[in-house]
């Protein structure tokens, strides 16, 4: 049994160089030998109208190979745009709204690219599935987390393996206590004396 028809074609980084340089031109070709007739529904974060996308589908076919004018016109047409960042859920919402019926559009190149785990994010983004998905509000909350770490000017101590750690740590005990092993000590774990 042959493997089911896809019956749209999901492409992310619609502005960008690759899909001037190659997709476009490839779009046209496939349509152009009667290959492709499905909607064709772009993604970027760009801040573009359709029509803009349109101008710039034409001028990478024009400078990609040349316009067939018929062929064009068909992929001017059949041709979509989603405006969004590709973190955001509200992206798929959009995207699901442009598919309108469709269950089995392919996504590329950027799934291509990255590989099985990001067609699955891709995919049940598409389904509309978050689970896997972080919101940018969580997103940004591990940021305020993780930023003033990444920007601590706080140098990495030194030690010999085998020791307590750096000299430099002992004053983080001030209640005069000692440091003490971090699981409890069996007879296969070493003991280390404490300098």
């Amino acid at each position: 049994m042959p493997p089911p028809q896809s019956d749209a074609f999901v492409f992310f980084g619609a502005t960008g160089d690759l899909a001037y340089k190659k997709i476009f031109p490839a779009l046209q070709a496939m349509i152009r030998h009667g290959e492709l007739d499905i909607p064709i529904i772009g993604i970027a974060r760009a801040g573009w109208s359709l029509d803009k996308l349109r101008r710039r589908a034409r001028d990478s076919v024009a400078n990609n190979g040349g316009i067939d004018e018929a062929a064009f016109a068909k992929l001017a047409a059949q041709l979509l745009f989603v405006d969004g960042d590709y973190s955001n859920p509200s992206t798929y919402d959009r995207l699901r709204k442009a598919l309108g019926g469709a269950e089995r559009p392919p996504h590329a190149p950027l799934a291509r690219k990255r590989g099985p785990a990001v067609r699955k994010i891709v995919g049940d983004a598409i389904r509309g599935d978050p689970s896997l998905f972080t919101r940018d509000d969580s997103v940004e909350a591990a940021w305020r987390v993780v930023d003033p770490i990444l920007h601590n000017s706080m140098p990495v101590q030194e030690y010999e393996p085998g020791t307590w750690g750096p000299a430099s740590a002992d004053h983080l005990v001030s209640n005069g206590e000692d440091w003490h092993g971090p699981a409890p000590e069996t007879e296969t774990t070493p003991e280390v004396e404490h300098e």
